[in-house]
């Protein structure tokens, strides 16, 4: 991005309009990870940062500034819920309140990507310990339940997913779709050799059809 190009991004901003209901969103979750630093014992975001982030207005309301930048590099002349996501970057001070502070934005701007991120990682950490698994006998009850409830989860996501069209947000949740794809194929194959999960492999194998058919949207 050349001077000129920064240049004209700087002056669309102004122009970018944030709806009353993103607004409100915005400040909410400004409350929320404020409140956050109790649990982490040391302050999650700094004036600097909070103004770098929101601005402010005349009569003290965030303006958003990087939202609205956000929405420029995004080819809109207003504010959708994802530009909120900006705030990962710059919402706290220490780096140690980062990923608390993604996991609050994602809650509220990306509540499926939040719960596929949830899936996966319980899937991924079944799928690490049992990767050369020589028994299968070794895969406890347990863990068999929680593959086949992420996997049903998973598909059921993948359903709503159906007729939407494929943007840059649809890209990240559908490379998390196939991560979880990958990990619940394979073990669905560990588990063909036992006789008597049978029925869960086969229940295994038609949730990550409909995964499949989400996961490989053009």
């Amino acid at each position: 991005m050349t001077l000129s190009d920064l240049a004209l991004v700087q002056a669309a901003v102004k122009d970018v309009m944030i709806p009353d209901e993103i607004r409100s969103r915005f400040i909410h979750l400004l409350s929320e990870i404020k409140e956050s630093s109790s649990d982490t014992g040391s302050k999650v975001i700094s004036d600097r940062r909070l103004v770098q982030t929101a601005g402010q207005s005349g009569k003290g309301r965030p303006t958003a500034s990087l939202i609205k930048g956000a929405a420029v590099l995004s080819g809109r002349g207003y504010a959708e819920l994802d530009d909120l996501m900006v705030g990962q970057h710059t919402l706290w001070s220490n780096p140690v309140n980062a990923e608390n502070v993604r996991n609050i934005l994602m809650r509220t701007v990306q509540p499926m990507d939040a719960e596929l991120s949830k899936i996966f990682d319980e899937i991924a950490k079944i799928f690490t310990k049992h990767l050369h698994t020589p028994d299968v006998s070794l895969i406890t009850t347990a863990e068999r339940g929680a593959i086949t409830k992420c996997l049903r989860a998973a598909a059921e996501i993948a359903d709503k997913l159906k007729g939407k069209p494929v943007d840059s947000r649809a890209m990240v949740t559908n490379k998390t779709l196939g991560s979880i794809l990958s990990a619940g194929s394979r073990l669905a194959t560990i588990m063909e050799k036992d006789p008597a999960a049978k029925e869960m492999v086969k229940e295994m194998n038609a949730h990550c059809e409909r995964i499949s058919a989400a996961a490989t949207r053009k």
